[in-house]
């Protein structure tokens, strides 16, 4: 009879609690199975700017979001929440990445336990800083 050893993650999950950083990414997932059907999902990275890893790189959250149009899903209220005003119908028709991607934003981070084990950290809420600029273009709105 074999015995295996199986390998333990070492992954530390991003601190809980409230932070500042920037959003440096947003990632097309494509077409996710979920607990409500098949949904196009985005990953919206955000980058801590005080909390480090072991090795000294940042902290990185994701955000994930369903590419919907409803002003009432998370990605229609993420942009809203960073416009500070409601999207107006062409708005919520299309969306650029680049009216994310280099943001300055604060956000707040809880931590789960998983299904099968493992702790989550969770985006739980994101706000635009009053020092809000970009590196980015000015937004087209």
């Amino acid at each position: 009879m074999a015995i295996y050893e199986l390998p333990m993650s070492d992954f530390t999950p991003h601190p809980a609690g409230t932070f500042e950083g920037r959003i440096t990414a947003v990632e097309d997932k494509g077409e996710k199975e979920g607990q409500y059907g098949v949904k196009h999902k985005l990953a919206v990275a955000i980058e801590s700017s005080s909390e480090q890893t072991d090795d000294g790189q940042p902290f990185t959250a994701w955000l994930w979001v369903n590419l919907s149009p409803s002003p009432k899903s998370k990605l229609g209220t993420l942009r809203s929440t960073l416009l500070g005003r409601e999207l107006t119908v062409d708005e919520r028709a299309h969306f650029e990445d680049g009216e994310l991607v280099g943001r300055r934003v604060g956000y707040q981070i809880v931590h789960r336990e998983g299904k099968e084990g493992g702790v989550f950290a969770n985006v739980e809420n994101v706000w635009p800083l009053r020092d809000a600029s970009t590196d980015a273009a000015p937004l087209p709105f």
